[in-house]
């Protein structure tokens, strides 16, 4: 007969358990990972983000100091193009890898999977077009190429309560002709986005857009999975003797383990509930962090030195 245990040896600690808690464990710990994961490919899509708007600046910024216009073409394009290249892959990834996650926990024909899946296709369907021409953009990049056209720095003079001072940005667009030959992209389609962008598209624009698109979904998934979450830690709380997990009498190295036959070691049959609490906390700390998912169109960062 099967027995079940939460224990830790060198603390003295054993405590015996039933099939059905050691099965509840087991199903909260595999879907509190799995929520972890959700907010992990989250940060890998804004990370990636991040990195186009570091180059940009980085790139103005040379310029700035430099007034190289052979530059201009010689090296910005190429280094622009790799950034938005994996900022364009990582989309792809996000999609496909939260529409897995979410089938994993909840099941390919669940209302919470349905939910999302609705909200993903009512943002690829907007008629603003931010996030369907981005998919339209990652499509041609893999099978033709990444269509960045025009790639211009621009700098101005502004008046300022300490005088007159220059400001300098880098503008980088696609032409909505170079997707033409694009099997995939109906005209009809292509004359609805040039009447959206007008002949060019300002790809930085486009990208902060896409991630206000972004928020929302992932403002939704945390919508449907909320309710859940409060049930698989509680019962994490509640399976487990609360006096030694509020005390902490064990450390990161002498795990806490819930283990089906003390004498086996098959891992499947293992729970580290260490890591389990590991996984929550890091999970509330990249919600805490993206917790702003929105505004991005509306925001901009500057060097500009503001006097008192």
């Amino acid at each position: 007969m099967d027995q079940y245990f939460i224990h830790n040896f060198k603390k003295n600690y054993c405590k015996e358990i039933n099939e059905d808690e050691f099965q509840q464990l087991q199903e909260a710990k595999n879907k509190l990972v799995l929520a972890f994961v959700l907010e992990e490919k989250l940060e890998f899509l804004l990370m990636n983000y991040a990195e186009v708007e570091k180059e940009a600046f980085s790139l103005t910024l040379d310029y700035m100091m430099t007034h190289n216009k052979g530059y201009e073409y010689l090296h910005v394009s190429n280094s622009l193009k790799l950034k938005v290249f994996q900022f364009l892959s990582i989309h792809k990834f996000y999609e496909d890898t939260v529409k897995s996650t979410l089938k994993s926990i909840y099941g390919r024909h669940s209302g919470e999977y349905k939910i999302i899946e609705n909200k993903f296709s009512s943002e690829y369907n907007n008629p603003d077009l931010f996030y369907r021409t981005i998919s339209i953009i990652r499509n041609h990049t893999q099978h033709y190429d990444l269509p960045i056209e025009i790639t211009k720095f621009n700098y101005k003079s502004v008046e300022t309560n300490d005088g007159k001072k220059y400001k300098y940005n880098l503008q980088f667009c696609i032409t909505v002709a170079s997707l033409e030959n694009n099997r995939n992209v109906s005209k009809e389609l292509l004359n609805d986005i040039k009447n959206t962008f007008s002949e060019k598209i300002d790809l930085m624009f486009l990208i902060r857009k896409y991630l206000e698109s972004i928020g929302k979904i992932h403002e939704e998934i945390r919508k449907v999975l909320k309710l859940n979450l409060e049930k698989w830690e509680k019962i994490m709380m509640d399976t487990i003797d609360n006096d030694y997990i509020k005390y902490k009498q064990f450390t990161e190295n002498e795990s806490l383990l819930v283990t089906k036959n003390l004498n086996k070691y098959d891992e499947d049959l293992r729970i580290d509930i260490s890591k389990c609490f590991d996984y929550i906390k890091r999970r509330k700390q990249l919600e805490k962090r993206y917790r702003h998912l929105i505004p991005y169109s509306r925001q901009f960062i500057t060097n500009e030195i503001v006097e008192k």
